[in-house]
């Protein structure tokens, strides 16, 4: 084979680089899926949260949706139709569709794609390497996150690509995105991942509001998508809102349950960032104890870059921008966690009751997983970058030229 067969295939992958990795990364997210369709009922479920009573309030609230009004007979005698929240409004509709384990394989492959599209696109906005966005997006889609929260965890990655775009965009070139956004918001719930989206988006144009001219940002994309938000969450969590703060609002059960806190903040702090929180666990070990190391070590590596790779030091500062931004995030959300589970708080929320002690506010610690994979796709990203720098001219020079293409084309 001659020069020109490799020149032109690396043009050809370059080309299509992007798209082989994401075609790669389905065909990891099938193979995963793959037992749910060929065992059934055979394969092997999660019970917490998802055969214990997840399920069951999709089918009870599909069976009642359209017929009994707000009330729902089979459920405790027959209760409001608040009493039993349901993580996405699409997933009702799938549920009143189909047969229960239909509806579940359908839900959990909506789940599990949404997850995976979401943080592959994501990857390519903070990061030039497919690879890394493959490897990450397909680590995502494999965490043990239950169909039944629909995209309130696995959904940010695609929220916050779809925010990054509408936020370049002009209106007339934003319908794709906005379309997209539709499909998240009614796909969770206000009191999981709703409040999230909204706070977290309207913080962000608070933000910008004063850095306009400086970022150049569509503050108008941003405002229609938080109208989108918020309209969708209060026509899909009605029910809730209206049993919660309406006139005939229903005691929470929550009231009745005694709050514990935690003394030992530093394991809480560690488990956080190693394990995750409840229903968002993700086995984040390494990636916390290797992204401390590359927030000191890359620093150091860009002062000492001479001026002919200052075009790739670039790049390598722009990730390392984005890792140190995620990582942070990290790093706020288990202190939060840990803050609102100490001693002091607990008990102050114990004797105030009503919303302040059933509202759940540290589930902000659902967006954890997202922001670690971001980190790790910096990381990937970062490394590759690095191995450019420094290993190419060796290896060419001793004329390992296979050694060298995956560095090149990656």
């Amino acid at each position: 084979m001659n020069k020109s067969f490799f020149k032109d295939l690396t043009i050809k992958y370059k080309k299509y680089k992007w798209w082989l990795w994401f075609f790669l990364g389905l065909l990891a997210v099938v193979m995963f899926l793959l037992p749910y369709y060929v065992l059934r009922e055979n394969a092997y479920f999660m019970v917490h949260d998802e055969l214990d009573d997840g399920i069951f309030k999709f089918v009870l609230y599909a069976e009642n949706f359209g017929v009994n009004g707000n009330f729902i007979p089979e459920f405790m005698g027959g209760q409001n139709r608040s009493s039993i929240t349901v993580s996405a409004f699409w997933g009702i509709l799938i549920y009143k569709l189909f047969k229960p384990y239909t509806a579940y394989a359908i839900m959990l492959t909506l789940v599990v794609l949404t997850g995976y599209t979401g943080l592959y696109l994501l990857g390519k906005e903070i990061s030039d390497n497919p690879f890394a966005s493959f490897v990450t997006a397909s680590l995502f889609s494999y965490l043990p996150f239950k169909s039944m929260f629909g995209l309130n965890i696995v959904g940010f990655p695609l929220l916050i690509w779809i925010l990054i775009n509408l936020s370049k965009r002009k209106i007339k070139d934003s319908a794709l995105f906005f379309i997209a956004l539709v499909f998240y918001a009614t796909g969770i719930t206000l009191a999981w991942g709703g409040y999230m989206s909204i706070g977290f988006l309207s913080l962000a144009i608070i933000f910008f509001l004063f850095f306009k001219k400086k970022m150049n940002i569509n503050i108008l994309n941003l405002l229609i998508a938080d109208a989108i938000l918020i309209v969708i969450q209060i026509i899909t969590s009605w029910d809730l809102i209206l049993g919660t703060f309406g006139p005939n609002a229903v005691l929470s059960h929550r009231e009745e349950l005694v709050l514990n806190s935690r003394s030992d903040l530093f394991n809480l702090f560690k488990e956080m960032m190693y394990v995750g929180g409840s229903h968002s666990e993700c086995a984040s070990r390494i990636i916390a104890l290797s992204a401390p190391m590359m927030i000191v070590f890359i620093p150091v590596l860009l002062v000492f870059l001479n001026k002919e790779k200052i075009a790739l030091a670039k790049d390598i500062k722009k990730k390392y921008i984005n890792l140190c931004i995620f990582y942070a995030s990290c790093v706020l959300n288990a202190l939060f966690t840990c803050f609102y589970t100490c001693a002091p708080v607990v008990e102050f929320r114990q004797n105030a009751g009503g919303i302040l002690k059933t509202f759940q506010i540290n589930r902000i610690y659902w967006i954890m997983p997202s922001c670690f994979m971001c980190v790790f796709i910096c990381e990937i990203s970062i490394f590759f970058d690095i191995a450019k720098l420094f290993l190419i001219k060796s290896l060419f020079k001793k004329g390992r030229l296979f050694a060298v293409l995956p560095v090149i084309c990656i």
